[in-house]
């Protein structure tokens, strides 16, 4: 998605640096640009964590950094993550998102009736009203994975258990 977004970029004429999972060699030095004023910088949601952008006085006096997020994911403490790096340390910023209505959370939260029924609710649900339903949907995929998770702790246990009933070691049992 990172590069899809560079290449309209590029289209546009708008010069800019990827930070993705191939950039990670060059990550410091893409990472101290992005605080320049008038650069622009297309991460991932995992690229540059853990790393303060650090603004020129020429960007921090035009307001500072402005985060887009063009996607939403499926845990809403990622995207608190990524509005997070705009006005970090006190510097001034701005955060924006785009949604749509072919997000992945939607395809991946909605049954398929529910996605069968979204170009319908396209005309009319209120804008005013459309993070809210992000939100909702990203709520429950995040439900689900919760639920998937403590099923797989749960079946976990039952296999530790089996095999202590059993006499069973599972570290000496794969190394013979």
């Amino acid at each position: 998605k990172s590069d899809e977004l560079s290449r309209r970029l590029l289209d546009a004429g708008i010069r800019h640096q990827v930070l993705n999972a191939r950039e990670l060699a060059k990550e410091a030095e893409i990472v101290a640009n992005a605080g320049r004023a008038g650069s622009v910088t297309v991460a991932t949601n995992m690229a540059g964590r853990g790393t303060d952008i650090r603004l020129d006085d020429a960007a921090r006096d035009a307001g500072g950094l402005h985060v887009l997020s063009t996607e939403k994911h499926d845990a809403e403490r990622i995207d608190r993550q990524l509005l997070g790096r705009c006005g970090r340390q006190g510097d001034p910023g701005t955060f924006q998102e785009v949604l749509s209505l072919e997000d992945g959370v939607l395809q991946e939260a909605l049954s398929s009736e529910e996605r069968r029924r979204l170009p319908r609710w396209n005309r009319t649900l209120e804008f005013s009203r459309v993070p809210g339903f992000f939100v909702t949907v990203q709520r429950r995929l995040e439900h689900r994975h919760y639920t998937e998770r403590k099923l797989l702790m749960h079946t976990e246990q039952l296999r530790m258990q089996r095999e202590r009933e059993l006499g069973l070691d599972y570290f000496l049992e794969v190394s013979e």
